[in-house]
C-alpha cells in the first residue's frame, strides 16, 4: 500500500460520510426549492455552496485525522428515552429551519437588507468554526449521550468557556440559516431549537454528574451551560 492510499475501512467510511453528506444537502435542496416555487432563489445558492464547501472539509478532516469520532457519530444512536424524544424534536425543528424561509420566500414577507445577510453568515462561520474546534479536542463528542470507555472532562479551550460548546455552535449555525436565506420568520425555529438545546443539555447533564468523574467539579468551574454571561 502506498503512502498515499487510503485504507479499506477509512476508504468505507469516507464514502458512508459524504454520501450522507449528500443526502443532506440534496434534501435541503428539495426542500428550498421545492417550498419557495422558485429556482431564482439565489440567497438558498449562496448558502447550499458556502455551507457544503464547509461540511465537505469538516467530513474530509474527521475522515483524515479522527475516523473513530466519525465513525461514532455515523452509528452511534440515543437509547435514554427522553434523548430519543428531543432528537425527534430536534429533527422537526431542523426542517422546519429551511421550510419557514422557504414559506418565505415563495409569499415574500421578509425584506432583509444585504448587511444582514453578511451578519449570518459570520454567525454561522463561528458556529461552524466552533463545531469543527470540538471535534479537534474532544475525541468524545459522539452524537449520542453516553460516557464511553476511557472518557474524561474536557476543560481546556472553548470548554473552558461554555459547558457545551458545541451546542453553542449548532445554534449560532441555526440563527445565521434563516438571516442567509433572507427570512426573519426563520428565527422562530433558532429559538424553538434553543429550547430543545436547553432541555437535552439539562438531562445529559445529570447522567454526565452521575457517571462522568471529575464533571460535578468542572461544573463548579465553569458556570456557564451554553451562552456565555447568560445562560
Amino acid at each position: 500500500m502506498s503512502e498515499t492510499s487510503v485504507p479499506p475501512k477509512s476508504a468505507h467510511l469516507e464514502l458512508r460520510a459524504f454520501s450522507t453528506l449528500f443526502t443532506f444537502f440534496l434534501a435541503i435542496f428539495l426542500v428550498l426549492w421545492g417550498v419557495s416555487g422558485t429556482i431564482y432563489y439565489w440567497e438558498a445558492w449562496i448558502y447550499i455552496l458556502f455551507f457544503s464547501v464547509l461540511e465537505t472539509f469538516m467530513a474530509h478532516s474527521l475522515v483524515r485525522n479522527e475516523p473513530e469520532l466519525l465513525g461514532k457519530r455515523l452509528t452511534l444512536r440515543e437509547k435514554d428515552t427522553i434523548q430519543q424524544g428531543l432528537i425527534l424534536f430536534g429533527g422537526i425543528n431542523y426542517v422546519l429551519m429551511y421550510t419557514i424561509p422557504a414559506i418565505d420566500r415563495r409569499y415574500e414577507w421578509s425584506i432583509m437588507p444585504v448587511w444582514v445577510m453578511i451578519v449570518g453568515y459570520i454567525l454561522l462561520g463561528i458556529g461552524w468554526t466552533m463545531t469543527h474546534k470540538v471535534f479537534q479536542i474532544n475525541r468524545w463528542a459522539g452524537r449520542a449521550i453516553q460516557v464511553q470507555e476511557g472518557q474524561k472532562v474536557i476543560s481546556t479551550g472553548l470548554y473552558g468557556i461554555v459547558r457545551h460548546p458545541m451546542y453553542l455552535g449548532g445554534w449560532l449555525i441555526s440563527l445565521g440559516t434563516p438571516l442567509v436565506l433572507g427570512s426573519y420568520w426563520g428565527l422562530i425555529a433558532s429559538i424553538t431549537w434553543l429550547i430543545m438545546l436547553i432541555l437535552r443539555l439539562s438531562n445529559e447533564e445529570k447522567m454526565l454528574i452521575r457517571d462522568l468523574p471529575g464533571y460535578e467539579d468542572y461544573c463548579k468551574k465553569v458556570k456557564y451551560h451554553l451562552i456565555p454571561g447568560i445562560y
